[in-house]
């Protein structure tokens, strides 16, 4: 019963002893029993009714919660994560503490389809370490699999069968503004592997494929980066 309907009621009883003189002791007689009927009812309703909404309340609050929970595990699992980076050995592209969001829907689809995910030259990319898998590195995509990469005279030169006679990728508007490349080596990248470099290469700014780190398995990559959200006078995409 409603409110509506139980101002109805109460019309209907006032109606009844306003409009009926021919039953008057009806009315008279007993005052305290219609009165009963009707307190009750408002009783009933005054009680049941806040704590039915406030029980609901609480149950969807959680449940909204819980929804909000899961869709953002859901969304760091497989489409995008936001990352703080720790370091310098991006720099210039990217400084110490930098807010960025990696996309790992490229590597998600990968996974579903079964195929080996590969990401473009040049590149910046998030990966486990393949040295210490409890850390998560930040480098720049250079050689891929089955490519010769050769570090020397403060630059990379990249073979592949489309460029028997090798090419510079820094040759590429990243590389405009990047600091000497150190190092001596010259791999030839293995299948499933990438080479991967930070763009502070001048000395040991960076632990990457020239040096200790090696080359890295793709089945390590996490996702792409494709923000810098902070600080935000320097946002921008990639």
């Amino acid at each position: 019963m409603n409110n509506n309907e139980l101002n109805q009621e109460n019309t209907q009883l006032d109606g009844d002893g306003n409009s009926s003189t021919e039953q008057p002791t009806a009315i008279n007689t007993s005052p305290e029993q219609a009165q009963s009927s009707i307190r009750p009812l408002e009783n009933n309703r005054e009680d049941s009714m806040p704590k039915e909404r406030k029980e609901g309340g609480i149950f969807s609050f959680i449940a909204t919660l819980v929804i909000a929970f899961l869709l953002v595990q859901v969304i760091n699992l497989y489409f995008f994560q936001s990352y703080k980076v720790f370091g310098s050995s991006m720099y210039p592209t990217i400084h110490n503490s930098d807010r960025l969001i990696i996309s790992k829907i490229s590597r998600s689809a990968s996974k579903i389809t079964k195929k080996t995910f590969q990401p473009e030259r040049g590149e910046v990319i998030v990966f486990v370490d393949p040295l210490q898998p409890d850390l998560q590195l930040i480098k720049r995509v250079i050689g891929l699999p089955n490519e010769r990469v050769v570090v020397g005279d403060g630059r990379i030169t990249v073979y592949n069968n489309e460029n028997p006679d090798g090419f510079n990728p820094d040759d590429a508007p990243y590389g405009k503004n990047l600091p000497v490349t150190s190092g001596n080596i010259d791999i030839t990248v293995p299948e499933g592997h990438l080479f991967v470099s930070g763009d502070n290469r001048e000395g040991s700014n960076s632990l990457d494929s020239r040096n200790e780190l090696g080359t890295v398995p793709q089945e390590n990559i996490i996702g792409v980066m494709k923000v810098r959200f902070f600080p935000f006078d320097s946002a921008r995409f990639f």
